[in-house]
């Protein structure tokens, strides 16, 4: 009788630098992120790009945040969800364009205190009703209009953001 011999191979996948640094954020924007970013987070400037095509049903964009940091103690998540996250740098540096819970982390490593910068490509939807961005035809003028209902915090709908009300 032959004995069939069983390899089993395991996988290790490290750890990436930010699950070392802090855990992964909840889904959303608890109370507790939001009095961490408030106090660490100042100075805040957006500059947002969109690209609007008739008809379609994503928006690309880009942007340019830049805000001022009080430390660089942990990541730093930005709030972006229902859409994709196409690239990010940060302070001049490529930073994996992934999305965890809805939030982009900002490495600790790669922050300053004081003054820094995030620039993002995005795609995010358009929808007639339920997104972030809508899409309205009028059928008098025959004209495609776009509105956003950011409230109370669906900003993060529609481009990458620190979405709370402070």
């Amino acid at each position: 009788m032959r004995l069939a011999k069983l390899l089993i191979s395991v996988v290790v996948i490290a750890p990436t630098a930010y699950a070392q640094s802090m855990p992964v954020p909840q889904e959303g924007i608890t109370h507790a992120l939001a009095i961490s970013r408030s106090a660490r987070v100042s100075d805040l400037h957006y500059d947002l790009r969109f690209d609007l095509e008739l008809h379609a049903a994503t928006m690309p964009g880009r942007e340019t945040v830049r805000f001022t940091l009080s430390d660089t103690k942990s990541d730093l998540p930005i709030d972006y969800r229902d859409g994709t996250l196409v690239s990010a740098r940060l302070n001049g540096s490529s930073i994996p364009a992934k999305l965890y819970s809805g939030h982009l982390i900002l490495p600790a490593a790669q922050l300053r205190t004081g003054s820094n910068t995030l620039e993002t490509a995005f795609t995010s939807r358009i929808a007639k009703a339920g997104a972030a961005i809508t899409r309205y035809d009028d059928q008098e003028d025959g004209s495609e209009y776009f509105y956003s209902l950011f409230v109370p915090m669906d900003a993060d709908m529609a481009f990458p953001c620190f979405d709370q009300p402070d």
